[in-house]
Protein backbone atom coordinates (compact mmCIF):
# COMPACT_ATOMS: atom_id res chain seq x y z
CA UNK A 1 0.00 0.00 0.00
CA UNK A 2 2.90 2.64 0.77
CA UNK A 3 4.38 1.62 -2.88
CA UNK A 4 0.89 2.95 -4.40
CA UNK A 5 0.75 5.68 -2.20
CA UNK A 6 4.16 7.37 -3.67
CA UNK A 7 4.84 7.75 -7.63
CA UNK A 8 8.50 8.36 -7.04
CA UNK A 9 9.22 5.25 -5.28
CA UNK A 10 6.77 3.25 -7.17
CA UNK A 11 8.88 4.19 -10.28
CA UNK A 12 12.00 3.51 -9.33
CA UNK A 13 11.02 -0.10 -8.26
CA UNK A 14 9.29 -0.63 -11.68
CA UNK A 15 12.74 0.30 -13.28
CA UNK A 16 14.76 -1.90 -11.28
CA UNK A 17 12.36 -4.90 -11.44
CA UNK A 18 12.76 -4.29 -15.33
CA UNK A 19 16.37 -4.22 -15.30
CA UNK A 20 16.26 -7.19 -13.31
CA UNK A 21 14.36 -8.91 -16.10
CA UNK A 22 16.36 -7.98 -18.87
CA UNK A 23 19.67 -8.89 -17.18
CA UNK A 24 18.50 -11.50 -16.11
CA UNK A 25 15.38 -13.63 -17.25
CA UNK A 26 15.16 -16.01 -20.18
CA UNK A 27 13.73 -14.60 -23.00
CA UNK A 28 11.24 -17.34 -24.43
CA UNK A 29 8.33 -16.33 -26.68
CA UNK A 30 4.88 -17.13 -25.32
CA UNK A 31 6.81 -17.39 -21.57
CA UNK A 32 4.10 -16.34 -18.36
CA UNK A 33 4.92 -13.82 -15.72
CA UNK A 34 5.44 -16.68 -13.44
CA UNK A 35 8.44 -18.20 -15.60
CA UNK A 36 10.04 -14.67 -16.54
CA UNK A 37 10.82 -13.71 -12.53
CA UNK A 38 11.20 -18.18 -11.92
CA UNK A 39 14.39 -17.38 -14.45
CA UNK A 40 16.00 -14.44 -12.29
CA UNK A 41 18.99 -16.46 -10.16
CA UNK A 42 18.22 -15.84 -6.25
CA UNK A 43 21.57 -13.94 -5.93
CA UNK A 44 20.40 -11.64 -8.36
CA UNK A 45 16.82 -10.68 -6.36
CA UNK A 46 19.20 -10.77 -3.18
CA UNK A 47 21.66 -8.54 -4.70
CA UNK A 48 20.21 -6.25 -7.14
CA UNK A 49 17.24 -4.74 -6.13
CA UNK A 50 18.40 -2.24 -3.54
CA UNK A 51 15.28 -0.42 -3.97
CA UNK A 52 12.53 -2.38 -3.60
CA UNK A 53 14.66 -3.88 -0.66
CA UNK A 54 14.67 0.17 1.19
CA UNK A 55 10.89 -0.10 0.28
CA UNK A 56 10.26 -3.56 2.26
CA UNK A 57 12.67 -2.34 4.92
CA UNK A 58 10.87 1.07 5.36
CA UNK A 59 7.45 -0.37 5.41
CA UNK A 60 8.53 -3.52 7.99
CA UNK A 61 9.53 -0.74 10.32
CA UNK A 62 6.57 1.54 10.11
CA UNK A 63 3.54 -1.10 9.67
CA UNK A 64 4.97 -4.10 12.12
CA UNK A 65 2.91 -4.02 15.33
CA UNK A 66 4.58 -7.06 16.54
CA UNK A 67 6.26 -7.68 20.24
CA UNK A 68 9.07 -10.25 20.52
CA UNK A 69 8.66 -12.82 23.54
CA UNK A 70 12.49 -14.81 24.43
CA UNK A 71 13.08 -17.02 27.67
CA UNK A 72 16.16 -16.73 29.49
CA UNK A 73 17.04 -19.89 29.40
CA UNK A 74 20.31 -18.89 30.40
CA UNK A 75 21.93 -18.06 34.11
CA UNK A 76 20.39 -14.71 35.34
CA UNK A 77 21.56 -11.59 33.46
CA UNK A 78 21.88 -7.92 34.39
CA UNK A 79 21.28 -5.67 31.67
CA UNK A 80 21.16 -2.13 33.39
CA UNK A 81 19.56 -1.71 36.02
CA UNK A 82 17.81 -4.43 35.22
CA UNK A 83 18.05 -7.95 36.55
CA UNK A 84 16.27 -10.98 34.29
CA UNK A 85 16.37 -14.36 36.09
CA UNK A 86 16.90 -17.68 34.63
CA UNK A 87 13.73 -18.96 33.12
CA UNK A 88 12.27 -15.45 33.09
CA UNK A 89 10.36 -14.01 29.70
CA UNK A 90 11.41 -10.77 27.92
CA UNK A 91 8.72 -8.91 26.06
CA UNK A 92 10.23 -6.22 23.40
CA UNK A 93 7.92 -4.32 21.40
CA UNK A 94 9.41 -3.22 18.47
CA UNK A 95 7.25 -0.05 18.02
CA UNK A 96 9.43 0.72 20.73
CA UNK A 97 12.54 1.42 18.35
CA UNK A 98 10.19 1.52 14.95
CA UNK A 99 8.28 4.26 15.57
CA UNK A 100 10.39 5.66 18.33
CA UNK A 101 10.61 9.61 17.21
CA UNK A 102 14.22 9.81 18.83
CA UNK A 103 15.32 7.29 16.49
CA UNK A 104 13.56 7.89 13.54
CA UNK A 105 12.21 11.64 12.81
CA UNK A 106 8.77 11.91 11.71
CA UNK A 107 7.80 8.34 12.18
CA UNK A 108 5.09 7.50 10.86
CA UNK A 109 6.08 8.92 6.95
CA UNK A 110 6.94 6.50 4.95
CA UNK A 111 10.36 7.57 3.89
CA UNK A 112 12.40 4.53 1.99
CA UNK A 113 15.75 7.13 2.08
CA UNK A 114 15.22 7.21 5.79
CA UNK A 115 18.86 6.13 7.44
CA UNK A 116 18.60 3.66 9.69
CA UNK A 117 20.24 3.80 13.49
CA UNK A 118 21.92 0.63 14.57
CA UNK A 119 21.14 -3.02 13.41
CA UNK A 120 17.71 -3.15 11.84
CA UNK A 121 14.83 -5.34 13.61
CA UNK A 122 12.01 -5.70 11.32
CA UNK A 123 13.53 -9.07 10.90
CA UNK A 124 14.82 -10.01 14.45
CA UNK A 125 18.58 -9.53 15.44
CA UNK A 126 21.27 -11.16 16.86
CA UNK A 127 20.96 -14.61 17.84
CA UNK A 128 17.32 -14.11 17.46
CA UNK A 129 16.86 -13.13 13.21
CA UNK A 130 14.30 -14.48 11.42
CA UNK A 131 14.99 -18.04 10.19
CA UNK A 132 12.67 -17.35 7.23
CA UNK A 133 13.77 -13.99 6.29
CA UNK A 134 15.50 -14.63 3.04
CA UNK A 135 12.35 -16.08 2.50
CA UNK A 136 10.34 -13.68 3.42
CA UNK A 137 11.89 -11.05 1.88
CA UNK A 138 12.08 -12.98 -1.79
CA UNK A 139 8.62 -13.89 -1.31
CA UNK A 140 7.41 -9.98 -1.15
CA UNK A 141 9.82 -9.28 -3.64
CA UNK A 142 8.07 -11.82 -6.16
CA UNK A 143 4.57 -10.43 -5.26
CA UNK A 144 5.59 -6.72 -5.52
CA UNK A 145 7.39 -7.43 -8.55
CA UNK A 146 4.21 -9.43 -9.93
CA UNK A 147 1.82 -6.82 -9.36
CA UNK A 148 3.92 -4.05 -10.72
CA UNK A 149 4.97 -5.79 -14.08
CA UNK A 150 1.11 -6.39 -14.92
CA UNK A 151 -0.58 -3.19 -13.34
CA UNK A 152 -0.50 0.40 -12.82
CA UNK A 153 -1.12 0.91 -9.02
CA UNK A 154 -2.31 4.10 -7.24
CA UNK A 155 -4.02 4.38 -3.80
CA UNK A 156 -7.82 5.60 -3.96
CA UNK A 157 -6.88 7.96 -1.16
CA UNK A 158 -4.48 10.76 -0.33
CA UNK A 159 -1.17 9.81 0.78
CA UNK A 160 -0.31 6.38 2.38
CA UNK A 161 -2.45 4.96 4.74
CA UNK A 162 -1.81 4.82 8.65
CA UNK A 163 -1.70 1.98 10.20
CA UNK A 164 -3.22 0.75 13.37
CA UNK A 165 -1.31 -0.27 15.76
CA UNK A 166 -4.27 -1.96 17.95
CA UNK A 167 -4.85 -4.35 14.92
CA UNK A 168 -2.78 -7.59 14.70
CA UNK A 169 -2.63 -7.30 10.77
CA UNK A 170 -1.57 -2.86 11.33
CA UNK A 171 -4.47 -2.72 8.78
CA UNK A 172 -4.52 0.92 8.03
CA UNK A 173 -7.05 3.09 10.57
CA UNK A 174 -9.47 4.55 7.64
CA UNK A 175 -10.97 2.64 4.67
CA UNK A 176 -8.31 2.67 1.44
CA UNK A 177 -7.80 0.89 -1.57
CA UNK A 178 -5.81 0.37 -4.08
CA UNK A 179 -6.51 0.99 -7.76
CA UNK A 180 -4.76 -1.44 -10.32
CA UNK A 181 -5.33 -0.45 -13.92
CA UNK A 182 -3.58 -3.35 -16.45
CA UNK A 183 -0.76 -2.79 -18.29
CA UNK A 184 -1.11 -3.60 -21.80
CA UNK A 185 0.66 -6.63 -22.92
Amino acid sequence: MYLSSDPHWSVAVQKEIETLISTHAASIPGQTQTETLSSIPLRAWETETPILDLCIRETLRIAQPYTAIRKNVGPEITIGPYTIPSGASVVYPFSDTSINPNDYPNPMRWDPSREFQGEFIGWGAGKHACKGQRLGTLSLKLLVSSVLMRYGITMEIQGPPVPDWSSAACQPMEKCGIKLVAKSA
